[in-house]
């Protein structure tokens, strides 16, 4: 059974959703009592499912037990196949060979998704590798959600804003922004009734290989998956001069249809749009440049937005998204999941070397906020959430240095399982008013032969270089990321003692009090 709620919107920059309705969200609930106003509801075994006008879900079952797929997903193993057939695969691999079997399935599954599945009397949730399709769920009650916000609704608990306004980049742990509503983390599935995490991924030891034996299986992955995607949908790239995105034009530069653009909101964008020029010019691609629209020219998007407390970017994004792609059949192909193949953390200039609950002061929290209400609590809260969601994530810290899980960096891991699930799922919120999402990297399968390679490699992004030059060699000659103007000696020092900051605690602690780090982000 298909639901499929896609209403085409109207042709003005109005957002045609009344009562505070999030676009592409859901609410599902074991006790029917609560409810999500202006959502619409959709017939399941058990329990109560509401979805928003422009979503879909497939609802399969057999005997008593049965599966609902919310969003999208390609399976690669057969990219042919639909979310229906998807749907019926990982139910009945559940009833088979049990519920793990269903999880290990879901590795081969790119997309935005969300599972529900009941099968012999037991609640199961999960969703897309990288949790792109955020799922929060209530501590004291048996319902999940797209938003905190439906969730607290539901329940009458209102958002915290002031505690919350320190953060940036991702909240502490798995918190969202109301009491007692959690994100599901990405490798983690949910026990609806228990309410109970349990990690599911790495389910055996990393097996380490060298970028001449990864880069054939990566390369034939990734444009089957572009291939896959623009059976479905136009694809709209976003593209920037940075390497992620660059290998994601590189795996799409055949296909035709591609629409790759670069939004402009002055001249701090000049870079991106120049290099983004050249990149498309070079393989035959038309590119195109996103204006900023004013709050007054699309006021009802604008004020959508901000009601999504759990939204996380900037301001002019939804309204630029929706008046470039909301009345065609585009897909937004995004590109940030491939950090997590570049060891993005163990690079980060300001994150330090040993690995603790309090490295996310400094990397996510508003270092310009420190004068500010309740900063003492909120930097306890990250150091708490923080410690909590390490002693979930069940990483061996015995060489704070090294910390792993079966031979995988922790330092990859935490990045895509913990700011992945509560940053870059909350940024995909603000462009469902125009199109869904699609990352090229978004599956277990091919992160895994990302997080193969060496350290070494990881760090110098071997493997992306080498399917860049192996898929569009034209792109040797453009520089990824050039700096604008030459580096002056102040930018050098600072740079240097960034270094020493992420080795030595006392620094940090300085900074901290002194409120250095307001210049050296």
């Amino acid at each position: 059974m298909e639901s499929d709620n896609r209403r085409q919107p109207k042709d003005d920059l109005t957002w045609p959703r009344e009562n505070g309705v999030h676009p592409r969200s859901f609410l599902f609930t074991l006790d029917t009592r609560y409810d999500a106003p202006g959502l619409d509801h959709v017939l399941v075994p058990i329990g109560k499912l509401q979805i928003s006008p422009d979503y879909r879900c497939y609802t399969v079952a057999s005997q008593e037990s049965f599966l609902v797929l919310i969003g999208h997903c390609i399976d690669l193993r057969a990219p042919a196949n639909q979310e229906a057939d998807a749907a019926r695969s990982l139910l009945q691999a559940a009833l088979h060979d049990g519920i793990e079997m269903m999880l290990a399935a879901s590795d081969h599954m790119l997309g935005r998704y969300t599972v529900i599945c009941y099968s012999r009397g037991m609640w199961t949730v999960f969703n897309d590798a990288c949790a792109t399709r955020s799922t929060y769920f209530a501590e004291d009650a048996n319902v999940i959600a797209s938003h905190s916000t439906l969730i607290g609704r539901a329940l009458g608990r209102k958002a915290r804003q002031e505690l919350f306004r320190h953060f940036r980049y991702g909240l502490p742990g798995n918190v969202s922004p109301v009491v007692g509503v959690r994100v599901l983390p990405a490798n983690f599935s949910l026990d609806l009734q228990s309410k109970k995490l349990t990690r599911f991924w790495p389910r055996r030891r990393r097996v380490e290989r060298t970028v001449e034996e990864l880069i054939s299986p990566l390369e034939d992955t990734l444009t089957r998956t572009a291939d896959a995607i623009a059976l479905r949908w136009t694809p709209a790239l976003s593209l920037t001069a940075g390497i992620d995105s660059r290998t994601t034009l590189a795996a799409f530069s055949h296909i035709r249809a591609t629409v790759p653009f670069t939004y402009y909101r002055g001249p701090d964008d000049t870079t991106d749009i120049d290099v983004a020029d050249m990149l498309c010019r070079s393989v035959g691609l038309d590119h195109r440049r996103l204006a900023v629209v004013d709050r007054s020219e699309a006021p009802s998007i604008y004020a959508a937005a901000d009601a999504m407390t759990d939204y996380k970017h900037f301001d002019e994004a939804s309204a630029m998204y929706f008046k470039a792609f909301a009345r065609g059949n585009y897909i937004h192909v995004r590109s940030n999941l491939a950090e997590i193949g570049r060891a993005f953390w163990r690079r980060h200039p300001v994150m330090p070397t040993r690995f603790g609950p309090d490295n996310w002061i400094d990397v996510a929290t508003h270092q310009d906020r420190q004068g500010e209400p309740l900063r003492r609590e909120a930097m306890r809260y990250m150091q708490d959430e923080m410690k909590a969601f390490i002693g979930l994530a069940g990483y061996d810290l015995s060489d704070p240095f090294n910390p792993s899980l079966l031979g995988y960096d922790a330092w990859d891991l935490v990045y895509w399982e913990h700011r992945m699930s509560t940053w870059h799922a909350q940024v995909l919120l603000g462009s469902d008013f125009a199109f869904d999402t699609q990352v090229i990297f978004n599956s277990r399968a091919v992160l895994d032969l990302l997080l193969s390679a060496p350290l070494k490699d990881r760090a110098k992004a071997s493997l992306f270089h080498q399917f860049i030059d192996r898929r569009c060699p034209e792109f040797r000659s453009i520089p990824i990321n050039p700096r604008s103007s030459h580096r002056s000696m102040e930018d050098l020092i600072v740079g240097a003692y960034r270094r020493l900051r992420r080795r030595f605690p006392i620094l940090r602690s300085l900074d901290r009090s002194t409120n250095v780090m307001t210049r050296l982000r």
